[in-house]
C-alpha cells in the first residue's frame, strides 16, 4: 500500500504546480522564466536593484545580471545611479520595456482577477490569511 503524502507535501506540489502555470503561460509569451520574474518585478513600478529580484524570486543574482544585459541589449531597461548608495545601480524600464511588458502584465492581472472572481473574493482573502498564518507558525517551528 503506497504511503499518503502529508498536508505539507500537497502544499508543496500545489504551489510548484501554481507556479508552473505561470512560469508556461510566460513561456507562451515567449520568455523564460527567469526574463519573466525581471519584466514582472520592473513593470510592477519603483526603481529597483539586481540583488532586489533576485532575493524577491530566490534566483541567483548572477542570473538576474545575465537576463537584464540581454534587456539593456534590447534598449528595455535602464540604470539610474542611486541617490542613496551612488555604487549602487537601480534598473527601471525604458519606454520600449514599458511597451513589451505592459500588455504581459495587463492581461495576466485580468486573468488573476477573473480567476479571483471566480473562486470569491472573500474566500481568497481567507484562503490568504491561513497560509501567512500557516507560513508564520511553521516559520516559528522550523527556529525551534
Amino acid at each position: 500500500m503506497a504511503e499518503q503524502i502529508s498536508e505539507f507535501d500537497q502544499l508543496g506540489e500545489l504551489f510548484s504546480a501554481g507556479l508552473n502555470l505561470y512560469l508556461n503561460w510566460a513561456r507562451q509569451k515567449g520568455l523564460s522564466a527567469n526574463e519573466f520574474y525581471v519584466l514582472y518585478r520592473l513593470s510592477l513600478g519603483g526603481d529597483c536593484t539586481q540583488k532586489d529580484i533576485a532575493e524577491e524570486w530566490s534566483i541567483p543574482k548572477q542570473t538576474v545580471s545575465v537576463v537584464c544585459k540581454q534587456f539593456l541589449e534590447k534598449g528595455y531597461l535602464q540604470y539610474t545611479k542611486s541617490s542613496t548608495d551612488k555604487r549602487e545601480k537601480k534598473l527601471s524600464l525604458t519606454e520600449l520595456g514599458k511597451a513589451v511588458a505592459m500588455p504581459i502584465v495587463m492581461e495576466l492581472s485580468a486573468i488573476e482577477q477573473r480567476t479571483a472572481e471566480q473562486f470569491g473574493k472573500e474566500q481568497l482573502s481567507d484562503l490568504l490569511n491561513n497560509l501567512v498564518r500557516l507560513q508564520r507558525l511553521f516559520a516559528e517551528n522550523l527556529e525551534k
